[in-house]
């Protein structure tokens, strides 16, 4: 499922950057509010070194990096004149890794543990532009969390209570933040985010569980068209990850 998404995504990196062609244009309508968009990512899972105890063995996980892909879609209109906005939002976000694992006591030694990991987000946005080059919004959104392991690699019997484990969490996600156009085709932009399935925690010997955390994102991007546009950012948190997106604005 994973790599039949990763290929979808590909696809449609392609489709928009032939829509793109070869024209540059300075953008005449300001901020987009209904898009649709792919996205290349880069990950840090950051354990903080967490723990799972089961059967004898204690289990300690070391970081790790990895690449996946992101979707994110919205749809909105200007109200009030042309200051306010509102607007509907989308994204998923999923990749794959493995984790190391130094396990001691019944079973002991070094070992891989695979997880498949996801994000999925549904909201609503509101926007105020300050200016035709500078806009606050706030969004508040349900999200969903998905951490499945898969055991561990390289021992025998050294599952440790993690073969099958879904670690799902959802709460409500909050960002706040600020877009600029210094120049017609040019927009950087930051937000802080309250994410309620921040990064993973232990919550008992044998038990992981998610906690909040605040996170911050920088980025910019770059429109070619009034209608395409690329973009690059990055999340400080647990994971932190880098976004490099495509972007069909309509």
């Amino acid at each position: 499922m994973f790599h039949t998404k990763k290929h979808l995504m590909v696809g449609l990196v392609a489709i928009l950057a032939v829509t793109s062609g070869s024209a540059l244009a300075q953008a005449e309508h300001g901020f987009d509010y209904s898009y649709v968009e792919a996205q290349f990512l880069h990950t840090n899972f950051d354990t903080d070194e967490f723990t799972v105890t089961g059967a004898g063995t204690t289990g300690v996980f070391t970081d790790a990096t990895s690449n996946g892909f992101g979707f994110e879609a919205a749809v909105g209109s200007h109200m009030i004149g042309e200051t306010f906005a509102v607007y509907g939002i989308a994204d998923y976000m999923a990749f794959e890794t493995d984790l190391g694992v130094a396990m001691t006591g019944v079973v002991s030694g070094n070992g891989m543990a695979p997880v498949e990991f996801s994000e999925l987000r549904l909201g609503a946005g509101m926007a105020y532009e300050v200016d035709p080059r500078a806009a606050l919004f706030f969004e508040a959104g349900y999200l969903r969390t998905e951490a499945e392991f898969s055991g561990v690699n390289g021992l025998p019997g050294g599952t440790i209570g993690l073969q099958g484990l879904d670690l799902s969490g959802s709460g409500l996600d909050l960002r706040a933040g600020v877009r600029v156009m210094p120049v017609g085709n040019v927009e950087l932009f930051g937000y802080v985010r309250h994410n309620p399935n921040g990064e993973v925690v232990n919550a008992g010997p044998a038990s992981l569980e998610y906690d909040s955390e605040l996170r911050y994102t920088f980025g910019g991007r770059y429109r070619f068209t009034d209608y395409v546009s690329a973009g690059a950012e990055y999340e400080f948190g647990e994971p932190g990850t880098a976004r490099l997106s495509l972007r069909y604005s309509f």
